[in-house]
């Protein structure tokens, strides 16, 4: 690493960085050596061309963190990890801890993590699993704590048993705007935009705003931990991929946003089921790894709404709900739960003369969950088809609160 920031109140500003031999631009680490601070820790203006990460925050929860108007190249250019806790001591690896930070008074400090105009170019053929990941704790290694339950193995070296450290906790609130992202990644397995992961949580994320064009595999990939996510008046229809969006996690509103082209996946790589188109937008519940990781929440209380799927040209099957117990689609874990009380209101939104929802959304409910005696997948509401079961179908209480949101953040954006 080039810049290692342990501490609040510093910025790094108006500097040119190139290197062949750093794999981290800024690396910004948070202890609980001294008190939460509210003095954030800022780059900005800054044009940074480096191996991996351009900025790499891990663990920096007792001060904010704001990443603004950058140019940044790199293989995956901005990586937020652990976001909600610090470290107890810092010390040589594996001797901290994750924990939350707290105030004087003994309680929970959420501060904040700000994405925000930056431009953000994946480097040509990188294979680096993201460009921009974000999340909150990790929970692989502990099935029997809970999906919101952090847990981390460590260990110095491979002939040392792993220690497993266990944490309870919540991320602070994070905005991700106004980013522009291009990439070049063809033929391979690389997400654009992560929020959370396979084996892990994020809550409270806006992502408003931001353009992705290019080439990848998945565009924005929200894992199935988590929850209370906002996707947002994003443009993504400038940027082809196998799949637009997956969103895996509960209580998330995707709405009004644009989704490009979808791109045929390669022979070597995983295929869709038998009978099934890609979709262009992926709601589904999953868990990657049943024997490492806790049973995820049902994926509920979703509001797909208003988005633009004109961009795709799907001729049909844009929208597919599913629980991965129904599909054999290795790319999205190997087993999954429910998906229920979902909202899909998308009218107006598919390529004209493709039949609107009755074609364009594939709701997949053959199977019978054992412990619930329900379908997997069950009582959600997809607006141009029959209702089957919603107590509150409803969204007007809704849409008010996104404009609201919106008027918010276009307020603190022109300041």
């Amino acid at each position: 690493m080039v810049f290692a920031v342990k501490a609040p109140g510093i910025t790094i500003r108006e500097l040119k960085l190139t290197s062949t031999a750093a794999a981290t631009g800024v690396f910004i680490v948070s202890t609980t050596a001294f008190s939460a601070s509210d003095h954030p820790v800022v780059v900005e203006h800054n044009h940074f061309d480096v191996v991996n990460f351009c900025v790499l925050t891990a663990y920096s929860a007792a001060f904010p963190v704001r990443i603004d108007h950058n140019k940044f190249i790199g293989n995956a250019s901005i990586e937020a990890r652990w976001m909600g806790f610090t470290l107890r001591p810092i010390a040589t690896y594996p001797g901290d801890e994750p924990v939350v930070p707290q105030d004087a008074s003994g309680r929970q400090v959420r501060h904040s993590v700000e994405i925000t105009d930056n431009t953000i170019i994946k480097r040509a053929g990188s294979t680096n699993w993201s460009t921009l990941t974000v999340y909150g704790w990790l929970n692989y290694g502990c099935p029997e704590r809970g999906p919101e339950t952090a847990c981390r193995r460590m260990r110095p070296d491979a002939n040392t048993p792993y220690v497993y450290q266990y944490g309870d906790g919540d991320n602070g609130p994070v905005l991700i705007s106004g980013n522009d992202i291009t990439v070049s990644t063809p033929g391979v397995t690389v997400w654009t935009i992560l929020l959370s992961s396979e084996s892990g949580g994020v809550n409270d994320v806006i992502l408003w705003r931001n353009k992705v064009t290019g080439v990848c595999s998945e565009t924005l990939v929200l894992g199935p931990y988590g929850h209370d996510n906002i996707i947002m008046d994003n443009d993504f229809s400038g940027v082809r991929a196998w799949t637009q969006a997956a969103i895996l996690a509960a209580d998330t509103i995707v709405y009004s946003n644009s989704f490009g082209a979808l791109d045929p996946i390669p022979p070597n790589k995983q295929q869709v089921p038998p009978g099934f188109l890609p979709p262009v937008l992926f709601l589904a519940s999953a868990q990657y790894y049943p024997a490492y990781t806790p049973v995820p929440n049902p994926v509920e209380n979703c509001l797909i709404a208003r988005n633009d799927y004109r961009p795709s040209g799907a001729p049909s099957e844009a929208i597919l709900i599913a629980s991965r117990a129904e599909l054999p689609w290795e790319r999205y874990g190997s087993t999954g739960g429910e998906v229920m009380h979902n909202v899909i209101f998308e009218s107006g939104g598919f390529p004209p003369g493709t039949g609107g929802a009755s074609r364009q959304i594939v709701e997949v409910d053959r199977l019978t969950n054992p412990a619930t005696g329900l379908a997997y997948v069950h009582d959600n509401r997809i607006v141009g088809l029959s209702s089957d079961g919603l107590d509150d179908p409803g969204i007007g209480d809704t849409i008010r609160m996104l404009q609201n949101l919106r008027k918010a953040l276009e307020k603190r954006g022109s300041r």
